[in-house]
Order: C-alpha cells, then sequence, then structure tokens
C-alpha cells in the first residue's frame, strides 16, 4: 500500500514518515512435491504512530486496511495534529 502513489504523496505532504521493524518478518515454506515449493511472508502487525515533533504519541492506527480506508485514517490523524498542535 505503501507504494501507491496517492498514498505515498499524502503521507509525504503531511507527515515525516518514518518506518521501524521490531522482529523479522514471519515466512512460511510450502513443499508441494515434484520440486514444486512456496515461500512467501506472513502479514505481520502494522501500526502508524502520529506524533508531536517531541515523540508524544497523539493517535495510532492499527491494523491493516484496504488504501482508501488507509487514506481516510491518515487524514483523522493528520487533523488531530493541527488541531494538538494549536
Amino acid at each position: 500500500m505503501f507504494s501507491r502513489d496517492d498514498v505515498a504523496n499524502f503521507i509525504n505532504a503531511y507527515f515525516e514518515p518514518a518506518w521501524e521493524s521490531v522482529r523479522p518478518v514471519p515466512m512460511v515454506h510450502i513443499d508441494f512435491g515434484n520440486g514444486t515449493k512456496l515461500t512467501r511472508t506472513l502479514h505481520g502487525n502494522i501500526a502508524t504512530y502520529c506524533t508531536a515533533a517531541d515523540g508524544q504519541v497523539y493517535d495510532l492506527v492499527a491494523g491493516i486496511y484496504d488504501p482508501e480506508g488507509y487514506r481516510a485514517r491518515l487524514e483523522q490523524l493528520r487533523l488531530l495534529a493541527n488541531y494538538a498542535d494549536q
């Protein structure tokens, strides 16, 4: 989702994005036999924090959303941050 231009542009316009990985990505390996194997990552837990410059947490978006729902939640965080900064 973060590779979508509309989501990435919104984040870059209104937030200071940062990424932190707190554990290795879970992997699943399935052997179907006859040399056919599938290896892929599993979805992990995601939390998007909205903080003040000093690190005070205003709110967070927890979980995995579709791009439209995530963008709507980011808009709410942007409004909250603007209000809190006043």
